[in-house]
């Protein structure tokens, strides 16, 4: 797990404006999972690839990264291309490829408008489907370069009105019904033990 942070901090040191972002995802997510009831075998899995979910923006510009204002289209296209960075990236240690379906899949979306794959619902891998509605979530309640953080409850709404669009409408439910979405605290918390779009 050490290992697994050092390279997550790689990919803040790329863009200052997710710091954190990471860690505070596998805390959701691992959130989620326990009150899923997934296996402690699996949490491991989820929160080693929660951790890495944005490696391959390793491979992305810096100019797109940070960029204030919208994406292009083309633009849009490059930046999707960071989950099959990351997947290939990874792929070639076997440690990590328990990882690779949260790597390329936590942005395919519940109804199959998603990429990189325009794979739905039960074909997504829960644990992919966890990442995304973690990662969803963190962003929107983040200061990113094109707008400032969300307050909570816009967040909540937008993650509602995703279900079954975008996200898994049962795993959102657990998401809201068991407050899971408290402060995430800094990488190693453990709390879950107590029960736009982001691009």
């Amino acid at each position: 797990m050490k290992t697994v942070k050092i390279l997550a901090e790689t990919i803040e040191a790329k863009d200052p404006y997710t710091r954190g972002h990471c860690s505070r995802v596998r805390v959701l997510a691992s959130r989620i999972a326990r009150c899923a009831g997934l296996s402690r075998d699996t949490i491991e899995i989820l929160e080693c690839g929660a951790l890495l979910h944005d490696i391959g923006k390793i491979g992305i510009p810096e100019n797109l990264l940070n960029k204030i204002g919208m994406l292009e289209d083309g633009e849009i296209s490059n930046f999707q291309l960071h989950t099959v960075i990351g997947e290939n990236i990874l792929k070639t240690a076997n440690f990590f490829r328990p990882c690779l379906r949260i790597i390329r899949s936590h942005h395919e979306w519940f109804n199959g408008a998603g990429y990189p794959d325009g794979i739905r619902g039960n074909g997504i891998d829960i644990t992919a489907r966890i990442v995304s509605i973690s990662d969803a979530f963190d962003a929107m309640t983040s200061t990113r370069p094109y707008r400032t953080a969300m307050p909570v409850e816009v967040a909540l709404a937008e993650l509602r009105k995703g279900r079954e669009v975008q996200f898994d409408p049962t795993l959102v439910d657990v998401f809201i019904e068991h407050g899971l979405y408290a402060s995430s605290g800094a990488a190693g918390d453990d709390s879950g033990r107590h029960m736009k779009k982001a691009v």
